[in-house]
């Protein structure tokens, strides 16, 4: 949990693919997108993901009995961070298998306590 916060908010490419498992998998609901293997995850975080860079995550309680997380994107405006998505991670073997980002953060984050948005 403390490596991938560490790793993902320093958009760290060695840390990430340590934690992701050859046969990881990601999707965006409601985007039509799924991705499959850890070249395929990596290469669209450091392709049309780039945006999440500077991310900040935020812990919170299980998600249907799984690892789950607030992330915020920095600010368009360049002050603060904004919500982006519900992060829910499925672990096995001590690796990430599965990540879905879920993106309807007005109606996810109030249900998991968290902020409208992190100040810089």
């Amino acid at each position: 949990l403390e490596r991938y916060v560490d790793a993902f908010q320093r958009y760290d490419v060695e840390a990430l693919t340590n934690l992701l498992r050859e046969d990881a998998t990601q999707s965006m609901p409601p985007f039509d997108m799924w991705l499959s293997g850890r070249e395929d995850v990596l290469t669209w975080w450091f392709g049309p993901g780039i945006g999440c860079r500077g991310s900040r995550v935020i812990p919170v309680e299980t998600a249907n009995g799984s690892i789950a997380f607030g992330q915020y994107k920095p600010s368009e405006s360049g002050s603060g961070y904004d919500p982006w998505a519900l992060q829910v991670l499925e672990i096995a073997d001590g690796r990430i298998v599965d990540i879905t980002f879920f993106l309807s953060t007005e109606r996810l984050f109030p249900l998991w306590g968290l902020p409208p948005r992190l100040d810089a």
